[in-house]
């Protein structure tokens, strides 16, 4: 693959094992630009640096389409006791310690990642989202503004 690629290639965040990347490319796709933090600590999505870079490459044309899944560990309907509900959908008022974190890092991620996803499609890009369809992401305002 020629580098700097002269098309532009597939945005993929929270990519986890990479597999949407790996059958983009599969299926005869180009370049894939693949960013979680489990794989390496420059790949941290919380970093405001890198997330400005990423809204100015898109703007800048980089990408034909991208997406990702954010992280979703508050999200799940599967926490007992729920964190979230329909009436509290960024977090029950009576959480506290962990929880209480955990939930404002899926709230802060997930405003930001919809937020990022709003200005690729502004600039043209396809976009995709990973989350299971019982997800509470779905009743997020930001979710639902998206």
């Amino acid at each position: 693959m020629e580098w700097p690629p002269t098309e532009p290639g597939h945005l993929d965040l929270f990519s986890g094992e990479r597999g949407v990347a790996r059958s983009h490319r599969t299926m005869g796709g180009g370049w894939s630009l693949c960013f979680d933090i489990e794989h390496s600590p420059a790949e941290d999505l919380r970093d405001h640096s890198l997330r400005e870079e990423l809204r100015w490459l898109i703007e800048q044309g980089a990408f034909v389409f991208g997406g990702g899944g954010p992280v979703c560990s508050s999200f799940s309907t599967a926490i007992t006791p729920p964190v979230r509900s329909l009436l509290e959908p960024y977090g029950k008022k009576e959480l506290k310690g962990d929880m209480l974190e955990k939930v404002a890092a899926g709230n802060e991620m997930s405003i930001w990642f919809f937020g990022l996803l709003r200005t690729a499609l502004r600039c043209g890009l396809v976009v995709w989202i990973e989350n299971p369809a019982g997800s509470c992401i779905s009743n997020c305002p930001s979710f639902k503004t998206f």
